[in-house]
């Protein structure tokens, strides 16, 4: 017999594994647009053109895992912030190479 306690746990690490993946997916997709802003035609919307659907990602990714449930948001939300803290992590240059910047090592005038 399933208590109803073990479902909404497991219910709930769904939703954590899956605002992590989602979290993932975002802070992906945000960096690759901004890797690409050197090399865009118009960096403002190469920028607003991602920034639209990412959201609606994450959005209805947050809104299919949590099916109303305060508690399965509430986890989805800190996968989500716990993907975020990897992200950042990973992607920092390292110590040695100082500040990195959108190019690389080049860097581009905006006048």
């Amino acid at each position: 017999m399933t208590e109803p306690i073990s479902e909404s746990f497991l219910l709930s690490a769904f939703a954590f594994l899956g605002g992590g993946l989602l979290g993932a997916l975002h802070f992906f997709w945000l960096w690759h647009a901004t890797r690409n802003l050197y090399n865009a035609r118009r960096p403002a919307l190469w920028l607003l053109a991602g920034s639209i659907p990412r959201l609606a990602v994450v959005l209805c990714g947050f809104y299919l895992l949590s099916r109303g449930d305060p508690l399965r948001l509430t986890a989805a939300l800190l996968g989500f912030l716990l993907a975020r803290v990897i992200v950042i992590r990973r992607m920092r240059p390292p110590a040695g190479r100082g500040r990195a910047t959108l190019a690389g090592d080049r860097e581009r005038s905006w006048r």
